[in-house]
């Protein structure tokens, strides 16, 4: 079952990731420290791996040596400097090309139905992350751009307050507790609430229509 369910690996990785994210904060400082997004950014590459989609994967692994080396090289992990940079971007881009790609594997999958599933799942919680490389941008370009309710104050987010607040755009739960409030901050935070129904939507859709083929659990390499 573990074997043919090949895109049970990526999923529990990201929910360990979001699960245990709290190990990532410097306890003193109550801060991510820098290993939490090179965390963040190795789940995806670990998918596409486990998927056996080599073709995809490599320039997957380029970017992300890629980025890792601008990181240390540009701003010594410096994760303030980084987030606002043109690195941060590159680092949505990577999530978006990881999300893609494991949609079409998904997507094209003759796999048992629960890897379907399973699937659908990691990309759902892919897109989130996607969205939290780009809020914590746009909150590090302006820090006016998300308002604490609680605080009452302007939100800097961290990278655990944009990975918090993406998971609540995304599922639409939106507990009010952060809100947008540039026009930057609200676009982002529209298309991500537009992009989790549509996503459940197509999945959905695809897993009524294509038939489950359990002798032959096979993903495409190509």
């Amino acid at each position: 079952m573990w074997v043919r369910n090949r895109t049970l690996p990526l999923l529990l990785a990201l929910v360990a990731l979001i699960a245990l994210h709290p190990l990532f904060m410097d306890t003193i400082s109550d801060r991510p420290s820098p290993l939490f997004p090179l965390a963040f950014a190795s789940v995806p590459l670990f998918g596409l791996v486990v998927l056996g989609s080599w073709k995809r994967a490599l320039p997957l692994v380029a970017v992300f040596v890629g980025m890792i080396a601008w990181a240390w090289f540009g701003y010594r992990f410096d994760l303030e400097a980084i987030s606002k940079s043109p690195l941060e971007l590159v680092a949505t881009a990577y999530f978006a090309y990881a999300t893609i790609a494991t949609g079409a594997v998904v997507l094209r999958s003759t796999a048992v139905l629960d890897d379907r599933v399973y699937g659908g799942l990691a990309v759902y919680l892919l897109i989130a992350c996607m969205y939290a490389t780009l809020h914590r941008h746009i909150s590090a370009v302006d820090p006016n751009s998300y308002w604490s309710t609680t605080d009452g104050k302007a939100c800097h987010l961290e990278w655990d307050d944009a990975l918090y607040y993406s998971c609540m755009t995304i599922t639409t739960v939106g507990f009010g507790d952060i809100v947008p409030r540039s026009s930057w901050s609200r676009a982002a935070t529209m298309l991500e609430a537009a992009s989790g129904v549509f996503v459940t939507v197509v999945f959905i859709a695809r897993l009524a229509t294509t038939p489950s083929h359990p002798g032959t659990p096979k993903h495409p390499t190509a």
